[in-house]
């Protein structure tokens, strides 16, 4: 009687360990990593909000290969990421959703894993 009581309770113990493993598992879709095609002007948009609406700003436009994803994020939106007007770059890049983000940023952190193409235009 007593064997099989730890044999449950190994077997319930196991089943446990494996459902917190999955379920930590989904906090990998808060991250993603994409290649992103940005181009080579900057490009004037609306200031993001607590901005006023009128007020313009110089961004990146980046465009996700596969999606008809667009950003628009600032020259330094991206860790690691150095733009220089006038080339244009696929990049493969890192998005990590932010629990927390601040009330007047961006909801994703960006962070440069590789510079596949940077072609000067003339």
């Amino acid at each position: 009687m007593c064997c099989k009581f730890f044999k449950r309770s190994n077997l319930l113990l196991f089943l446990l360990s494996l459902l917190s493993l999955c379920i930590g598992c989904n906090e990998d879709d808060k991250e993603r990593i994409v290649v992103m095609n940005v181009s080579s002007d900057l490009v004037w948009t609306g200031s993001r909000p607590p901005g006023n609406s009128t007020d313009l700003v110089k961004v990146m436009e980046c465009t996700i290969e596969g999606t008809e994803e667009i950003l628009y994020l600032s020259k330094n939106a991206i860790e690691g990421f150095e733009y220089v007007e006038g080339f244009r770059y696929k990049i493969r890049v890192r998005i990590v959703e932010l629990d927390n983000p601040p009330a007047d940023g961006y909801t994703e952190r960006y962070e440069l894993l590789e510079v596949v193409l940077k072609e000067k235009i003339s």
